[in-house]
C-alpha cells in the first residue's frame, strides 16, 4: 500500500488488512477490528501495536468516546463523528455539518496540526425515543 511506503512503514499482512478494514468501515474499535479480522488469525496485540503506530504516523486519527474506547478512522477529507444513543448503545455516523471546516479554522489560527479529537452527540435513537414515550 502506498501509504505504508509514504511513512516509511514495512508492508505486513496484518497492516495492509487493517487499513482495507477502515477504507471500508470506519470509527471502528480494536474490538471490531479484531472481529472483523478473526478469519486472518489477527492477534489482538499486533491490531493495538499497529493502531498506535498508525495514529503515531498520522495515518489514522483515534477518537475518544463517550464511552471511554478509542474509535479509529483514516486520516482523511472524509473524517466523521459518532452518535450515541444514551439507551440501547446504537452508533450511527455524522458525515455532514460544519466540523470539517471548524478543524480546518481551528488549525489554520493556531498553527497546530490536529491528530486526535474528540467530539460525540448523544441522545436516543428512534426505536429507544419510541419506546420512552409509550
Amino acid at each position: 500500500m502506498n501509504i505504508l511506503k509514504k511513512h516509511g512503514l514495512k508492508e505486513t499482512k496484518t497492516r495492509i488488512e487493517i487499513l482495507e478494514l477502515l477504507e471500508k468501515e470506519t470509527l471502528l474499535n480494536a474490538e471490531q477490528i479484531f472481529e472483523r479480522l478473526q478469519d486472518s488469525k489477527v492477534k489482538i496485540s499486533s491490531i493495538y501495536r499497529n493502531l498506535a503506530t498508525f495514529t503515531d504516523e498520522n495515518i489514522l486519527i483515534r477518537t475518544v468516546g463517550l464511552d471511554n474506547i478509542s474509535y479509529y478512522q483514516l486520516n482523511t477529507d472524509d473524517h466523521v463523528h459518532q452518535i450515541v444513543c444514551e439507551e440501547c448503545g446504537k452508533v450511527d455516523i455524522v458525515d455532514h455539518g460544519p466540523l470539517m471546516e471548524i478543524e480546518r479554522d481551528i488549525e489554520e489560527k493556531t498553527g497546530f496540526t490536529i491528530t486526535s479529537h474528540s467530539f460525540e452527540f448523544s441522545g436516543l435513537c428512534e426505536e429507544c425515543a419510541k419506546h420512552n414515550h409509550k
